[in-house]
């Protein structure tokens, strides 16, 4: 297997590249994809026009065709469409980017906290649930009242970390003045740990091989978000932190706007976490997208500027977590140049993630299951038969129960199978 520091590009033979690009489906910019629009004759014209401006040094393009246009370079066969069908096809020139990149405008920026109207609600139910997406487990959970999206990565199921980020996510709706009266999860949850940390709330436990339909049809919901975004994608594989990063950014989205439950006319981030509306004049990036990140302006020979993948959004002015694909390690900015992606940019991100014994993913869709498993043998979700199921357990949902204070709460759910080869099917 290929060392992990391994730099973009540093292959023995170019020609033994798979072309991934002719395969796979993508909906980003590649190069191969980008040649399909012109004819031969056209694509040879602009590798010449791309090869004459290596050899001047590099100059801008606009300075480029503004020497063909005033005739300074003599018999010259390249004519300026040719320098932009070359910028077309390959993007801009990347040592360009390295020696050229300068800083972004500076400029002061404030958000403002909004705090949560005081017609809605503060009592809320939490639903909680393990998932696993290529192998990497991760916590999700859902509040019915306020209907947010908590989505937690993990490095393990072990009960301390799992029980480090329901503390987290707890502190966070306490912190915006909302009161966690009920906390329901499945048998995984049955542990004093967890009923500490929701305390003063209490925590319902479903019996053995029965699980909570409120947040089964959330996780459905992300697996649908998550697997649209990867058919945008020209990897069939993907390290780790791509795998964590493109959920973190399925959860921004799904919590940026309105409750389909008429909650609050204002959206699930700002009640959650007193953000804005989102701007539609932020600049925003693409998850996977291969960019040039700017790295710093400096008086010395570095290069300013750093070949990298998307990863999410940092901040709401604009900036981004991106991989770099020099280091392998993940890097901020709020500039960058973005690339048609090319075979050596998505070797490396394969050879990453097969450092990391992450799976294949079939047809290009991640991986979904319920339990740690050999992620080779596993096969596909069938969303259909999960709606059919959904559909029919819809008035028969397992949620916290009204009971008095001298009474011990009692949790009966129906039947609900997700997935008939792992979960068996019980009475009630």
């Amino acid at each position: 297997k290929t060392s992990s520091s391994k730099k973009i590009g540093n292959v023995s033979n170019e020609n033994e590249l798979n072309d991934y690009s002719k395969t796979n489906v993508s909906f980003l910019s590649t190069i191969e994809k980008n040649k399909k629009k012109f004819l031969k004759k056209d694509i040879e014209k602009a590798d010449v026009a791309r090869e004459l401006q290596s050899a001047m040094g590099y100059i801008a393009d606009s300075t480029l065709k503004k020497y063909i246009k005033n005739g300074l370079i003599d018999n010259c066969e390249v004519s300026e469409k040719d320098v932009d069908r070359a910028a077309e096809i390959y993007g801009i020139a990347e040592p360009l980017a390295r020696g050229k990149m300068i800083s972004p405008t500076q400029q002061q920026r404030r958000s403002k906290q909004i705090p949560v109207p005081d017609d809605v609600d503060k009592e809320v139910s939490l639903y909680i649930d393990l998932f696993y997406i290529n192998g990497n487990v991760f916590l999700h959970v859902k509040s019915k009242d306020a209907d947010y999206v908590s989505i937690e990565a993990l490095k393990n199921r072990e009960v301390n970390l799992v029980n480090e980020k329901l503390k987290k996510i707890c502190n966070m709706y306490r912190k915006r003045g909302f009161t966690i009266t009920d906390v329901c999860g499945d048998n995984e949850f049955n542990h004093q740990a967890y009923m500490d940390t929701v305390l003063p709330a209490r925590l319902h436990i479903c019996a053995k091989g029965e699980h909570v339909p409120i947040v089964e049809r959330s996780i459905r919901t992300v697996k649908k978000r998550t697997r649209v975004i990867c058919q945008s994608l020209p990897f069939n594989r993907m390290p780790k932190i791509m795998v964590r990063a493109l959920l973190g950014q399925v959860e921004i989205w799904l919590n940026q706007f309105l409750s389909t439950n008429k909650l609050s006319e204002r959206s699930l981030a700002t009640l959650l976490r007193g953000d804005s509306s989102p701007n539609y004049n932020t600049r925003r990036a693409r998850f996977g997208e291969y960019v040039m990140v700017y790295a710093g302006t400096s008086n010395t020979m570095e290069t300013r500027a750093l070949p990298a993948i998307v990863l999410k959004q940092s901040n709401i002015f604009g900036g981004y977590y991106f991989l770099s694909l020099e280091t392998y390690e993940t890097i901020h900015g709020n500039k960058w140049r973005v690339q048609p992606m090319n075979d050596r940019v998505i070797e490396a991100v394969h050879d990453l993630a097969d450092n990391e014994n992450q799976p294949i993913m079939s047809r290009g869709g991640p991986i979904f299951d319920v339990e740690p498993m050999n992620v080779e043998e596993v096969e596909e979700d069938n969303d259909d038969e999960i709606e059919d199921s959904v559909q029919r357990n819809e008035e028969i949902m397992f949620e916290a129960p009204v009971v008095s204070d001298s009474d011990e709460a009692s949790i009966v759910e129906e039947d609900f199978n997700p997935k008939e080869d792992d979960v068996e099917s019980t009475s009630r």
